[in-house]
């Protein structure tokens, strides 16, 4: 059960809960920092960097949202498909280690975008599909800067791959669970906060998707009205790539040479129908590496 024990602030006249890790009133969301945590509703909660999905370990559901790029990138090799489970891990070395013990796994990942050095393959779901003969069944191991640091953080068998690419599938999975009261966190993985929604490439999908849930749960956000009716117009229009090219961290990867992979995830809206679910370590003297699994739609 989550901590009721919270303190309470007048927001325009609303009463706003807010859980004590730390307390972050949602006018001053400019201060948000890692391992802050906002809830919104008895339901929902928002957290910005990748601690936060450490003080989410309540919540019946935790999704991580790296939107540039790993979720991207995850969701491509589960697409393909690769092996399952594949490994995650937040260490560069144990990356390396666990090939060790899984002879002919490839290495998948970045730090601070580009790709390591030794590894088969870069965080870049466009790289992913072009080698999708080569990858098909093989074993998979992962990191990133962001990303894989929040997914191994979160709950074991409770945390969700997100990513713009399979939106729609956790509206839906994750609506049906809110309205059984299951209690969801939304992790914004990247702490690269400049106190604009519309710089966050990662709290954009957040929130677009607290606009379907619980939109009068945005009401008390300081660029709100212009935030809803940019919200509204995403669920119509999904120029996706426009927004995700004037984001600091879509300008960068530009700036890098990544920027096909903005153009691929731009145009990969929602094109996945599933998520990852990341499960406890299982590997014997490997505890780093953990397994993520693919959760198809409900039938």
């Amino acid at each position: 059960m989550i901590n009721t024990n919270v303190t309470r602030c007048c927001l325009k006249g609303q009463s706003v809960k807010i859980l004590p890790v730390p307390l972050i009133p949602v006018m001053e969301y400019t201060r948000m920092t890692e391992s802050s945590l906002i809830l919104l509703s008895d339901t929902l909660a928002i957290g910005i960097g990748p601690d936060a999905a450490t003080a989410a370990h309540p919540y019946d559901w935790v999704v991580v949202f790296d939107v540039l790029r790993a979720g991207a990138t995850l969701c491509q090799l589960m697409a393909t498909p690769v092996a399952e489970p594949l490994y995650i891990t937040a260490s560069v070395e144990a990356a390396f280690r666990g090939r060790t013990i899984l002879p002919g796994a490839r290495l998948v990942g970045e730090r601070n975008a580009r790709k390591i050095e030794g590894f088969d393959f870069g965080n870049s779901p466009a790289e992913i599909e072009r080698h999708r003969d080569a990858l098909i069944d093989q074993t998979i191991l992962f990191t990133s800067t962001a990303g894989a640091r929040a997914l191994t953080a979160g709950p074991p068998g409770r945390t969700l791959v997100g990513s713009l690419t399979n939106l729609a599938f956790l509206r839906d999975f994750l609506g049906q669970e809110i309205r059984q009261e299951k209690k969801v966190a939304l992790i914004a993985a990247s702490g690269d906060w400049s106190g604009s929604a519309f710089m966050h490439e990662d709290l954009i999908a957040v929130l677009w998707l607290i606009s379907w849930w619980n939109p009068a749960a945005l009401s008390s956000w300081p660029d709100f009205p212009p935030l809803a009716d940019a919200l509204d117009e995403l669920k119509h229009t999904w120029d996706w790539f426009r927004i995700l090219a004037r984001t600091h961290h879509g300008r960068e990867l530009i700036r890098m040479g990544y920027g096909q992979d903005i153009a691929w995830i731009g145009n990969h809206f929602n094109q996945h129908s599933f998520t990852g679910c990341v499960k406890a370590p299982d590997l014997p003297d490997h505890p780093s590496l953990y397994p993520l699994y693919r959760i198809p739609p409900r039938t």
